[in-house]
């Protein structure tokens, strides 16, 4: 939990979803401002981008205690300007980091590749770009993720007829990536405002143009598709035409479909040999954390005590204006687990 620049750690009992506070909050940052903090995939670093009084941006790695607590000074400060995204690879082998530079009218955006060092958390840099894109006048380019397997990783970027979506193969031993290869580009290009949505099993293109009916459209998770698998329209489910925001959970079972005439976010299951999707029955209602940025993961924790025959504990402890959220719930033989935390009296966390 961040608070006024001060990370505190917290133990949370994963059975019962209750939270002990562990040692004391420590400043990671004494000068200048903290932007952004990720943690490696096994907890045991911590990587923290910030700002210097030059407004100069910096990665500090700090190594955790067997408590998870941020150990002082940072093993490693790096450089990294202009960084836009910083993305680790499942494996915790490899960094990907966007870089972002304004060049005249556009954008010009570079992934760099890092390897970390497992004993200490370190980065070292590839010397070889793995890509480099635009400039660009409208968006930079930008990393997507990773497929579940680890051996892809997806972009979104543009070019004169409009936004489309990339996938690169990845080298599971070397971290380096292969050639961009077009997996999805909507039709009408710049006409219509497309968003699509990657699963472990198919894409999801939600559609929406000005002036025309919206729709859903399933799609095999192959580049380039020919054909959608089907498409929901308003005739199969009314929110199919409206949703702003669809998500798809990591099983590729679910659709979350955010709706603003309803004000609700439907649980929605995909029927990939009846080529439909159904309304479960079950929704939640619409809040300020509903936007596009919320990951597909997140979305399968935070709203999967509304997924059928899916058994959920959920806990909320306070302290003063600090809050922690933990959710934990089971459906077949898949078990998620999420934690929120923020503070009322400035901003919330993801």
């Amino acid at each position: 939990m961040i608070n006024n620049g001060a990370v505190s750690t917290y133990a949370v009992d994963k059975n019962a979803l209750t939270f002990t506070s562990l040692g004391q909050p420590v400043n990671l940052i004494p000068t200048g401002s903290l932007v952004q903090f990720v943690p490696a995939p096994r907890d045991d670093f911590l990587y923290v981008l910030w700002s210097d009084t030059a407004n100069e941006q910096h990665i500090s790695v700090y190594a955790t205690d067997t408590s998870g607590i941020p150990q002082t000074p940072a093993v490693q400060t790096v450089d990294a300007p202009s960084l836009y995204q910083f993305n680790i690879h499942r494996s915790a082998r490899f960094v990907y980091m966007m870089q972002v530079s304004a060049v005249g009218a556009g954008y010009i955006s570079t992934v760099r590749l890092f390897y970390v060092n497992s004993t200490d958390g370190k980065l070292h840099e590839d010397p070889t770009i793995q890509g480099s894109y635009g400039p660009y006048d409208v968006l930079p380019a930008s990393l997507y993720g990773f497929s579940a397997d680890g051996t892809k990783i997806y972009l979104s970027r543009q070019n004169l007829e409009g936004p489309f979506y990339d996938q690169r193969s990845l080298n599971t031993q070397s971290g380096t990536v292969g050639p961009d290869v077009v997996l999805f580009q909507p039709a009408d290009g710049w006409i219509n405002s497309d968003m699509l949505v990657i699963g472990t099993q198919v894409m999801v293109d939600e559609h929406r143009a000005a002036g025309s009916t919206g729709y859903i459209d399933v799609l095999p998770l192959v580049p380039r598709p020919r054909h959608h698998l089907f498409r929901c329209s308003a005739a199969m489910l009314p929110a199919c035409e409206t949703a702003t925001n669809v998500q798809i959970d990591p099983s590729s079972q679910y659709l979350f479909l955010t709706d603003p005439p309803t004000q609700r976010v439907h649980v929605t299951r995909i029927r990939l040999k009846a080529k439909k999707v159904e309304d479960t029955g079950n929704a939640l209602p619409m809040t300020a954390q509903d936007s596009p940025s919320v990951r597909t993961a997140h979305w399968c924790m935070q709203y999967s005590l509304a997924i059928p025959a899916c058994t959920c504990i959920r806990s909320i402890q306070r302290r003063g204006s600090l809050w922690a959220e933990a959710l934990r719930c089971r459906w077949g033989t898949t078990t998620a687990f999420a934690l929120r935390c923020g503070d009322d009296a400035a901003f919330s966390l993801e």
